[in-house]
């Protein structure tokens, strides 16, 4: 009995590697670079820092009008994470629902819940079809509790 499978000599596959090869980076799918994430959101702050809210603000760039499902930020006590991240220790979140392209520029969210005489580190992020992205880290203490 003959045996049900092809052979293929190893120039055939090596031919037939490179051109699936060049096919899919011509399409895109692969030796292409990923977007810069540190350039799409940028420069968080807080403004108006109270014992129990801070407002916080970020700049988006030009480069993310990709449709968004998530625009905001995360944080968390600077003490249990200096680093936060969606899924992180500690880490909570506040956003806007997406499922738009944002146009550029800043945008902030106010956050009202927070311990006071606490410092805070928070990201801006952004999910988007291509993954999360995040700004840098930013911080700021809360003030004390006065009547």
């Amino acid at each position: 009995m003959k045996s049900a499978f092809l052979h293929f000599s190893p120039a055939l596959i090596r031919i037939s590697h490179q051109l699936l090869s060049l096919l899919l980076s011509a399409m895109g799918f692969i030796g292409t670079a990923a977007p810069a994430r540190s350039q799409t959101l940028h420069s968080p702050e807080s403004a108006h820092v109270t014992s129990i809210g801070a407002s916080l603000k970020a700049t988006l760039a030009s480069d993310a009008s990709v449709s968004m499902t998530e625009l905001g930020f995360v944080y968390s006590r600077s003490a249990v994470n200096s680093d936060p991240v969606l899924g992180g220790e500690g880490v909570a979140r506040f956003y806007t629902i997406g499922g738009k392209a944002y146009p550029s520029g800043v945008f902030g969210l106010s956050v009202s819940t927070l311990t006071p005489d606490t410092a805070y580190s928070f990201k801006a992020y952004a999910n988007t079809p291509l993954g999360t992205i995040y700004s840098g880290t930013a911080a700021f203490t809360t003030t004390g509790n006065h009547p």
